[in-house]
């Protein structure tokens, strides 16, 4: 059984070749005090961009729909709680073509929930990757990705970020201010960093198009509650809202998602080179999940100086134990932070 060496993590699972200087590790650096020490935020993708809109300095997404009308859901209080006469004469710009798109009505919504969902002027765009809607409740540990357009000192343009690497912590809680007069959204937890700009973008379950909610609940002109709590961040449930207007979705015709996918099929790209002393080269090319924190597969390649070279798959058990069945390579999951490899147990400080 080979012995890997592995680097440091920063801020997630990132991993650095072993002896390469600072200059030449390929890392990534989340910056902002405000972020969660699991979170990190990468610049989207074309790909990502397309369901994104921009409106009034906030996030919206695009939701499938059996109507081919363009419908966004986002944050009532980017409109000061007052969606019906933001939408007389709003727009919002459709991120993948830059185009604007003037709003016609409120969909579905009304003054006791953050959630809304807008409809805007008909005009054609490619709805291959607009968003459904969760029906179906959250379970711990699901893995969450965001997108938006952050506005902290990091993002000075304004551009919209994926941010990766977080979880559900609670699913379903009180909302924080516990006052219908205000909202009366149904609400989770997550540990998804999150600045003013965030608000009213899709929070998903990693590797899919599948909105479970929006992040953060705001009174009016109160942003204090963002930081209430440095070991969670607050969402609105996408599922609860959908039964709560069932009827304007089922006119709508928006399409939902009423389980769970058994899998994401997603995984992270984890860069590095791994040598056990100077003999074989390992590089760990991806970890795959299982809508959960804790991994399902682990993908390497064997290369110059290994007993067989290529790729392996090795399958992790309940125990977190991943393996490969010719039984080459064995790494101990213990938790976000630590392995154990060959024997010897490695962490992030």
């Amino acid at each position: 059984m080979k012995k890997l060496c592995l680097a440091p993590l920063l801020s997630l699972l990132v991993l650095a070749a072993c002896g390469d200087s600072p200059q030449n590790q390929k890392l990534e650096v989340t910056a902002g005090a405000n972020f969660f020490e699991n979170s990190r935020r990468l610049d989207a993708t074309a790909e990502q961009k397309a369901g994104l809109a921009r409106l009034r300095g906030c996030t919206g997404f695009f939701l499938k729909n059996a109507q081919n009308k363009n419908l966004v859901a986002t944050a009532r209080h980017c409109f000061s709680y007052n969606a019906p006469q933001w939408c007389a004469t709003g727009t919002a710009k459709d991120e993948a073509t830059g185009t604007e798109l003037r709003c016609k009505t409120v969909a579905a919504g009304d003054a006791r929930h953050d959630l809304v969902v807008l409809e805007f002027e008909d005009a054609p765009r490619d709805r291959s990757l607009d968003f459904e809607l969760a029906t179906f409740s959250l379970s711990k540990d699901m893995r969450l990705e965001m997108l938006g357009f952050p506005g902290d000192l990091y993002n000075g343009a304004r551009a919209l970020k994926l941010t990766q690497n977080c979880w559900v912590i609670e699913p379903k809680t009180r909302n924080i201010y516990d006052d219908p007069n205000v909202v009366d959204d149904r609400t989770f937890t997550h540990n998804c960093s999150t600045y003013g700009g965030n608000s009213g973008g899709p929070m998903f379950l990693e590797g899919t198009r599948i909105a479970i909610g929006i992040p953060d609940t705001y009174a009016p002109n109160d942003f204090s509650q963002r930081a209430r709590n440095q070991r969670a961040a607050q969402g609105v449930l996408a599922a609860d809202f959908v039964a709560d207007f069932a009827t304007a979705i089922a006119q709508y015709q928006i399409i939902t998602r009423a389980a769970a996918p058994a899998a994401t099929a997603a995984s992270y790209p984890l860069e590095g080179i791994y040598r056990d002393g100077e003999s074989c080269q390992i590089t760990v090319q991806r970890i795959s999940y299982n809508t959960s924190i804790k991994p399902t597969e682990m993908t390497v390649s064997l290369a110059e100086g290994c007993d067989t070279e290529g790729n392996l798959t090795l399958t992790c058990t309940a125990a977190m134990t991943c393996t490969h069945p010719t039984g080459h390579l064995e790494i101990i999951w213990i938790s976000a932070q630590n392995f154990l490899l060959g024997g010897q147990t490695y962490s992030q400080e």
